[in-house]
């Protein structure tokens, strides 16, 4: 959620710009921010998890990649904020339908 919130200004937004954000938002440590994937040593944990939020979001709708590495809210997206919703989990965002 934290996620589509930070692109309601409608600009387009590098997508490390947005991890960067969410990881000063959610305040994680020094050791969350750069904890390596197992299986991948170039991405971090948190990036990942940002990665696949930034793909279910696009799924249904809520955001798009005018660019690579560049993410940007629709018009779907700035509906859903509007709706002030207090969670919004993957189970959503796969069955959403406008």
């Amino acid at each position: 959620m934290e996620l589509l919130k930070s692109l309601k200004d409608k600009k387009t937004h590098q997508i490390s710009d947005s991890v960067d954000f969410l990881a000063d938002f959610f305040e994680l440590t020094e050791e969350d921010r750069t904890k390596l994937k197992p299986s991948n040593n170039r991405q971090t944990i948190f990036h990942n998890r940002v990665n696949w939020t930034k793909y279910y979001l696009k799924q249904a709708g809520f955001l798009e990649n005018p660019s690579r590495g560049k993410i940007k809210i629709t018009k779907v997206g700035l509906a859903i904020l509007e709706k002030n919703m207090d969670k919004m989990d993957r189970t959503f965002l796969i069955n959403y339908n406008e």
